[in-house]
């Protein structure tokens, strides 16, 4: 039996956070798949439904504490004989190679190897933290990430040798996210919107990466030509309250909604006619995955690995921060139902066949089984 132990900061909402559920939930039953939290549980521990999995808070980081982490990754590794570390991201990575590196060391074995995971945004960081980040690149026994874009991003930000990172593609839950037209009217009289509105949604934390600011513009300039267009955006953070004084200043407010964070993304998902996402920068959308595979048309920008997962006619990638293109896109599709629904269905047929959450999971057991074998 492989035994795993995944160590991530918190299971609190977010991309990387979903990620890592919707990966514990979907590995075979005969795997352990432990989760270990170093600074907080977070909601997403409710999704977990892995019969073997083991939810271990440490509460041991407070502000990126190394000596914590460390210390809380050693107590877990030394009680329990994993074969892989997966860690996400550089904090993870950084405390938790150091306990496994330790507990080799002192137990005299090849385990637990170590696996980091890169999701999406990384930042420019001080020169002494980005040398300890390239060397832990290549001292890690795999390196992933969610995108062959992001992979490259990386490598050419850390000056790494080309495949230093091997991508593995984010998966949906398609009986989760599917089409279903017996809630989508309740979904709409929830939210404020009737049959004659025309509803744009995105889903995401409220943060400056997702440049909402360049949808509200953008949807204010719609409005003006399709008047039964309305918006909502499904999340929380930091940027909300700019966000709802733009929407003030433009004149905006009735027609542009705010939900806060929900637990019901993928019922209120059935409430949107398109779904946009502004961002900057991403590592893969779990959310553009998602809407694709509840039959809602997306229009995003072309950053990260949204273009590996976007079929020819299946939505519709603009270049960031161009909002002249973004209008262009969402007026083609606001103006056209029978573009619309082939987008929809175009999209739809792409995520079954190749985006599935099954084959999310066989793609990463597959990986930790040959990894095992090599070190072996």
């Amino acid at each position: 039996m492989i035994k795993v132990l995944h160590s991530v900061l918190s299971l609190e909402v977010g991309g990387l956070e979903n990620g890592v559920v919707n990966l514990i939930n979907n590995m075979p039953d005969d795997m352990q798949v432990d989760v270990l939290c170093l600074r907080g549980k977070g909601t997403l521990i409710d999704r977990i439904s892995h019969p073997r999995a083991n939810i271990i808070f440490s509460g041991c980081i407070d502000d990126h504490s190394i000596k914590g982490g460390v210390k809380g990754h050693w107590d877990v590794l030394k009680n329990n004989k994993y074969d892989i570390l997966h860690t996400h991201g550089w904090t993870t990575m950084l405390t938790g190679a150091i306990a496994a590196w330790g507990q080799r060391l002192t137990s005299f074995s090849k385990k637990p190897l170590v696996v980091n995971g890169e999701h999406g945004v990384y930042y420019d960081q001080h020169w002494r933290q980005r040398l300890m980040q390239k060397w832990l690149f290549q001292q890690m026994d795999g390196n992933l990430t969610v995108s062959a874009d992001l992979g490259q991003r990386m490598e050419k930000a850390f000056n790494l040798p080309a495949k230093t990172f091997f991508p593995i593609l984010n998966g949906v839950d398609t009986q989760r996210f599917k089409p279903d037209s017996s809630i989508r009217s309740s979904r709409r009289i929830s939210l404020g919107f009737d049959e004659n509105h025309l509803v744009i949604g995105t889903v995401g934390r409220l943060v400056e990466v997702k440049n909402y600011p360049m949808l509200i513009r953008t949807f204010h300039k719609l409005y003006q030509e399709f008047p039964h267009v309305r918006l909502v955006f499904c999340g929380d953070g930091d940027q909300r309250s700019t966000l709802e004084a733009l929407v003030a200043e433009l004149n905006l407010q009735g027609l542009v909604t705010f939900t806060g964070r929900i637990n019901t993304v993928a019922e209120t998902m059935q409430a949107f006619d398109l779904f946009a996402l502004t961002s900057d920068m991403e590592g893969l959308p779990n959310t553009l995955l998602e809407s694709m595979a509840s039959g809602v048309p997306a229009v995003v920008t072309d950053v990260g690995g949204s273009r590996e997962v976007i079929p020819h006619e299946g939505g519709y990638l603009v270049p960031a921060r161009d909002e002249v293109a973004l209008l262009d896109r969402l007026k083609l599709l606001v103006a056209n139902e029978d573009k619309r629904k082939s987008v929809q269905d175009t999209a739809i047929k792409h995520i079954q066949n190749n985006l599935s959450m099954k084959s999310m999971a066989d793609a990463y057991y597959g990986y930790y089984r040959e990894l095992i074998k090599s070190r072996s």
